[in-house]
């Protein structure tokens, strides 16, 4: 099983972009060798655990400890993986330039930020519905969260949970198609695309 593993890392680590792992430093991810995370290569497979499996930070580390990767407590955990947020977001910009397809700024957009908006639920452990809800804005081509609020689930979704600036253009599904919410962004100066919900009551 240990070369099973070992060989999928090592395929994996073929489509990482070259330089990947000098931009740890670069990019404020590693700035000095930690006694708990032997190599870039750890630190990027324990992000790994937390980021494509799922894993709690808690859970995360327990299996990295487990499988000799580092050892390191959650809290700590969590403080790289904050410090990792721009080394992430690179790679996967530059992995994009690699493979088609890849997310380039049309020259009519040149003079807008295009901000896709929507939101999810969360559910605490043994819940038994939703406990909160999270809005979320992304910068489509610069591939980062910019903005996000956590609230109670009756918050709906709406382009009025977000600061809009002149300029920017807010994308949302149809839960968004509200008068109240083109209302916000067009008073700030901002633009908005949605699909229209079957009635627009004016609230």
């Amino acid at each position: 099983m240990d070369n099973v593993w070992t060989e999928n890392w090592q395929c994996l680590k073929c489509f990482l972009p070259e330089g990947w792992e000098e931009r740890t430093r670069q990019l404020g991810a590693w700035q000095r060798k930690p006694r708990s995370i032997p190599s870039t290569e750890s630190l990027l497979r324990l992000l790994l655990i937390h980021l494509a499996d799922g894993c709690s930070l808690r859970e995360s580390v327990v299996r990295a400890q487990q499988g000799g990767l580092a050892s390191i407590s959650d809290v700590a955990f969590l403080k790289r993986l904050r410090a990792a947020s721009e080394w992430l977001r690179w790679m996967a910009v530059e992995m994009l330039k690699i493979r088609p397809p890849m997310l380039e700024e049309p020259s009519w957009l040149k003079d807008y930020r295009v901000r896709v908006v929507d939101a999810s639920v969360i559910c605490e452990p043994g819940s038994t519905g939703t406990d909160w809800r999270i809005h979320f804005s992304f910068d489509l081509f610069g591939l980062r969260c910019d903005e996000f609020y956590v609230t109670r689930p009756q918050a709906g979704e709406s382009f009025v949970r977000f600061k809009i600036l002149p300029g920017d253009l807010m994308l949302g599904d149809r839960s968004y198609g509200r008068l109240k919410g083109f209302r916000h962004a067009t008073s700030r100066g901002g633009h908005f695309l949605s699909r229209l919900k079957k009635s627009l009551p004016v609230k």
